[in-house]
């Protein structure tokens, strides 16, 4: 113990310990009127009693946290999540590990063990790029936990998934995730003779020659269309992915999704096609006022899309998000630079651009070897 005479005439007391929570030597201290033997010693046994009193309820805070079971956390980092992400992706990463969650719910937080994790993931009938996305998810929860003081350890640390088998089959389901221009022509005519309905024409049209979001075009009004310039600018998504009660309207999925693009004098006629059967409301696209729901208009893709008749790979299942696709393979075969493509969709990173889709065409393939004939190394 020491002391120090302070300004006012009074004496402050001082004591250190080693706090062995943070591994760190700490202070306590107490002021006093005096320096007297009796004051020391009256200082001594307040300190001791104070370093005492902290030391209990660093045990009793450990007492409760023991106590904490995995669902109240949750919550509780629930909470955090949602003022820091915006409302689609907080949604998104609620419901993608709402499972996993459910079945540690009732553990306490600290009984909760790699393997019980690895267990629960390694059970998941699912692929094993959502099974990692899970594992990303839970990390950041237990993260949270970690940082905040709940656990000693981040159990995930220590889980190990099989890495993902990359064959033949895979990689080309992944390159051929795209439609040709011969084969949106066909589909669009079937849509039009054989299922005769032109809402859904016009739209699968439109994402194709714009390669815009599905959301992104839910979401486009008359004010988004400058039909003197020959614009369009992107500044919301509509998400349709719940129930009609869960409809929401927020900003676009990054920065890089805010733009303005060109647009064709086709996609012109469309928007003016389109409202000739819609009756003016908020948005363009919609079916009798209502906007489409996401999930009812991929399976109306999927089962028509087998009626046609197209042939495509075994396992191809055609989504509206196969336009975005099909727009930007479509884009490369016409050699439009990477970078001017990025720009169109709204990606900011080339390895995202180049890696999810760089679909070469045969003809581009064949213009390769063309190019290359043409090579003369000769003097």
């Amino acid at each position: 113990m020491f002391f120090r005479e302070l300004e006012n005439g009074k004496y402050r007391y001082y004591e250190k310990y080693f706090d062995l929570e943070e591994s760190k030597w700490k202070q306590v201290s107490i002021t006093l009127t005096s320096k007297t033997r009796q004051a020391q010693k009256q200082a001594r046994m307040l300190l001791e009693e104070k370093i005492e009193n902290k030391k209990e309820n660093i045990e009793k805070e450990k007492t409760e946290v023991k106590k904490i079971t995995v669902k109240e956390v949750y919550e509780e980092y629930l909470k955090i999540r949602e003022s820091e992400l915006k409302r689609s992706t907080f949604k998104s990463q609620k419901y993608t590990i709402i499972g996993e969650i459910r079945k540690l719910e009732d553990y306490l937080l600290v009984n909760v063990t790699s393997r019980i994790v690895q267990n629960i993931l390694l059970e998941l009938p699912c692929s094993a790029e959502h099974r990692k996305n899970k594992k990303v998810l839970l990390n950041l929860f237990f993260k949270y936990c970690l940082n905040v003081g709940y656990i000693s350890e981040n159990p995930i640390d220590n889980v190990v998934l099989p890495k993902r088998k990359k064959n033949l089959k895979k990689v080309r389901k992944k390159q051929n995730k795209y439609l040709t221009r011969v084969e949106v022509v066909q589909y669009l005519n079937f849509l039009e003779k054989e299922e005769k309905n032109q809402r859904v024409r016009l739209i699968v049209e439109f994402m194709y020659l714009t390669g815009l979001r599905f959301g992104e075009v839910l979401a486009l009004t008359l004010e988004d269309i400058d039909f003197e310039n020959k614009t369009l600018e992107v500044k919301h998504t509509l998400h349709t992915s719940g129930s009609k009660a869960e409809i929401f309207l927020d900003s676009p999925k990054s920065l890089a999704s805010y733009r303005v693009i060109g647009i064709s004098d086709r996609v012109l006629e469309i928007i003016e096609e389109y409202l000739l059967m819609e009756k003016e409301g908020r948005f363009i696209f919609t079916k009798n006022g209502n906007p489409f729901m996401i999930f009812s208009f991929n399976d109306f893709l999927k089962r028509s899309f087998k009626r046609s008749g197209i042939q495509k790979e075994e396992d191809f299942v055609l989504t509206t998000h196969v336009f975005r696709h099909s727009h930007i393979s479509l884009l490369a075969e016409l050699e439009v630079p990477i970078k001017a493509i990025m720009e169109r969709v709204g990606h900011t990173n080339e390895k995202m651009t180049l890696g999810v889709y760089t679909h070469v065409t045969e003809k581009m393939k064949s213009n390769i070897t063309e190019k290359l004939d043409k090579l003369d190394l000769k003097d």
